[in-house]
């Protein structure tokens, strides 16, 4: 787990999975194909192996990382390594649903 106070991370990847939260202010997301803008209370995953940078839209942001190594859990779930996880979803209800439970 981590907090970082971020203005600009540059473009990484590893094999681990990310749960990406912002704790203040507002950022941009950039994954390999697309980007996310993400305030305050939003989440996001990102998956293992994938590009990924941040960007501050707000003069401060703040995000909690938490990070779950995939050799470590790649044990306990054989499958882990095929699953996607999204939070998502063309239903709001469902979607702020699915944010509220996992700030919870």
């Amino acid at each position: 787990m981590e907090i970082l106070e971020l203005k600009n991370y540059p473009w990484h990847m590893h094999t681990d999975i990310h749960i990406c939260y912002v704790l203040s202010g507002e950022i941009d997301l950039k994954l390999t194909y697309t980007h996310y803008r993400l305030k305050e209370n939003h989440i996001h995953f990102i998956h293992s192996e994938d590009i990924h940078g941040f960007k501050s839209i707000t003069e401060k942001s703040t995000v909690l990382l938490l990070t779950f190594d995939m050799d470590h859990f790649s044990k306990l779930f054989p499958n882990l390594g095929n699953q996607m996880f999204s939070t998502r979803s063309l239903n709001y209800e469902d979607f702020y649903t699915n944010q509220t439970m996992l700030r919870k």
